[in-house]
């Protein structure tokens, strides 16, 4: 079980102090191939003064992200969401994406489909899937094993099964020099490839591997 505590946090935005959860430490059973993990997500602090929220409220704030946070459209957002822990969530999502770091971004715009996943709606999930993947392949950045593999399942659950397929044959090489073929990324590697192989769009969890 995940332990929680209170903590007094000062917001990066407007200076302010308030009350925010904090995970303390976290037992995971499962996870999905996408790393969504199988029961709590990862909680999304939100100042209760500006309306800023981000996984740490403290952690410091790009100029572009305070500039999104004071943005009249952004409070008008904000106040037609009727879902909290699914605006916080979403908040951050679109906060950290005008602030200027591609793959920060699409980790969030992920767990932002992963709320919106557990709250029963599927097609905003399906635009925050969307939103990641546009904000890794415009990155330019390289992806370590861990993050392609990631990206991998996020493009096969977003339909794209051919694009992720093509993909993994491409890494699949460098895959089994890493570890070889009982390898953990590797197996994973493979476990994607099977799945993309019958067009399986669904979840699946690293226990199946």
């Amino acid at each position: 079980m995940s332990r929680m505590m209170s903590q007094t946090v000062r917001c990066a935005v407007c200076g302010q102090e308030s009350e925010q959860t904090v995970r303390i430490s976290a037992f995971v059973q499962d996870t999905g191939l996408d790393q969504k993990p199988v029961g709590a997500l990862p909680p999304v602090q939100e100042c209760p003064h500006c309306r800023y929220a981000a996984l740490r409220l403290d952690a410091p704030a790009p100029p572009a992200v305070c500039a999104a946070v004071r943005d009249p459209a952004y409070r008008s957002w904000w106040e037609a969401q009727p879902d909290p822990a699914l605006r916080r969530a979403e908040a951050a999502a679109r906060l950290a994406t005008a602030g200027g770091d591609p793959l920060a971004a699409a980790r969030l715009q992920l767990l932002a489909a992963w709320y919106a996943e557990d709250a029963g709606q599927p097609q905003k999930a399906a635009g925050h899937r969307q939103a990641y993947l546009q904000l890794v392949e415009q990155s330019g950045q390289s992806l370590g094993p861990a993050d392609m593999l990631v990206y991998l399942d996020t493009l096969r659950q977003a339909g794209r099964t051919e694009q992720a397929q093509a993909a993994a044959r491409r890494y699949e090489p460098a895959f089994l020099r890493g570890a070889g073929p009982q390898g953990l990324y590797y197996r994973l590697l493979q476990r994607q490839l099977e799945l993309c192989g019958r067009a399986d769009t669904a979840p699946h969890t690293m226990s199946e591997v």
